[in-house]
């Protein structure tokens, strides 16, 4: 069980912490014909000096700040991220000075900068924290990952130890739309940071914890995810109230309208966009709806990217 104690996204939205209020929220505009939902970033002069700020990428900028609003001058007893895309302009900017340079050395800095693995190591230098530091890639469910490596590792930490699990990815209009003409997501897509402070109990100030959790692949078709939504319900005796909260970004909320009845599911997607990282965001917005709607206790998420599923419930 992992306990969520604060969190900070850098999205669509701008920033997103557990005292904002979404009750006022419209869907953000968008960029590139209408294809691509661009993270709104803060005035990072807080939070990074001038100087360091020129030497980051855009993941690495918000991850650092969103972990410096989170934490403050704490330093995360492990650090836990998902990635499926890495730093995609440092990527573009490597592969653009390979064709560039013909058959002429390269400088390795493009490169070094482009793996996947930027963030945490950038979070880890910031922070001075000398612990467990894993990234998790696995496109849909790099962020899901992530969540399981910070309850396994949770698991041997002090009770009092915090964890910072969060997720990342950025989007260049290249990207967006070879995604788009693959047909390897829908909606307009979009790009985020999302950082979790947690913990393995409950604190002052706690804002709830993850009840139950299941990651899946699940083939198109309304079928198959009732079926694999119902064998989540039935392996772990869940049973749903009539006050829960549903939170679905897709046609999911189609496939799984006899379980939550009259409830409207609520869409998250429309403030974050499609990316396979925006469960980390999803699961911040759930949060921030059980704090609005003061009779929930409860919140089903049930999170899609292509075939990658996850199914979440939340309480506080």
């Amino acid at each position: 069980m992992l306990y969520i104690n604060d969190f900070c996204s850098i999205g669509p939205m701008g920033v997103f912490r557990p005292d904002t209020n979404i009750s006022n929220w419209e869907t953000p505009g968008s960029s590139d014909n209408g294809l691509l939902l661009t993270a709104s970033e803060p005035d990072y002069k807080e939070w990074i000096s001038p100087m360091k700020q020129r030497r980051m990428s855009k993941p690495v900028r918000m991850a650092v700040a969103a972990m410096k609003m989170c934490f403050g001058t704490e330093i995360p007893q492990s650090i836990h991220v998902g990635s499926a895309f890495g730093q995609l302009s440092d990527s573009q900017q490597f592969l653009q000075t390979m064709v560039n340079s013909g058959d002429g050395a390269l400088p390795p800095t493009a490169f070094i900068q482009s793996t996947h693995n930027t963030v945490s190591g950038a979070l880890a230098i910031e922070a001075g924290a000398h612990g467990h530091n894993f990234t998790l890639v696995n496109a849909g469910h790099s962020f899901e990952d992530a969540f399981y490596d910070a309850v396994l590792s949770g698991m041997e930490l002090s009770p009092g130890g915090h964890q910072l699990l969060g997720a990342v990815d950025e989007m260049i209009p290249v990207a967006a739309r070879a995604i788009q003409a693959g047909n390897c997501a829908t909606g307009v897509l979009g790009e985020g940071c999302t950082v979790f402070k947690t913990t393995t109990r409950r604190e002052t100030g706690t804002l709830g914890f993850v009840q139950a959790f299941e990651k899946t692949i699940t083939p198109a078709g309304d079928g198959m995810i009732h079926r694999h939504f119902e064998d989540f319900l039935k392996a772990r005796q869940l049973q749903i109230r009539e006050t829960d909260l549903w939170l679905c970004g897709d046609a999911c909320a189609n496939a799984l309208q006899p379980f939550f009845g009259q409830r409207p599911a609520i869409d998250y997607r429309r403030f974050c966009g499609d990316y396979p990282t925006n469960s980390a965001f999803a699961l911040a917005y759930a949060f921030s709806q059980l704090h609005l709607h003061s009779e929930a206790r409860r919140a089903w998420l049930i999170v899609n990217y292509g075939t990658y599923r996850s199914f979440w419930l939340i309480e506080k």
